[in-house]
């Protein structure tokens, strides 16, 4: 019960992050390196903790289309995205 409660938390703040991500960054292309820290952020107040287990990659577009990619290794969750 407890991991089935994590991975619904997990995959609820994943797509908060996107979601919020994908309505904002039309409006504000921001770098990297800003994008990956607000979503850190976001991450970190809705899981705590557990953030550290989940790493983010920014990734190129494809003809103007988001896309993102999510893969688990060893412990790690990776959400990889046009926009995160």
């Amino acid at each position: 019960m407890f991991m089935r409660n994590l991975y619904y938390r997990l995959f609820l703040v994943i797509n908060i992050v996107i979601a919020g991500a994908v309505y904002t960054a039309p409006a504000c292309a921001a770098p990297a390196d800003s994008i990956i820290s607000i979503s850190r952020g976001v991450m970190e107040r809705l899981i705590g903790s557990r953030a550290q287990h989940i790493q983010l990659q920014v990734i190129p577009a494809p003809q103007q289309h988001d896309v993102y990619e999510i893969s688990a290794h060893k412990g790690q969750l990776l959400v990889r995205g046009s926009s995160l």
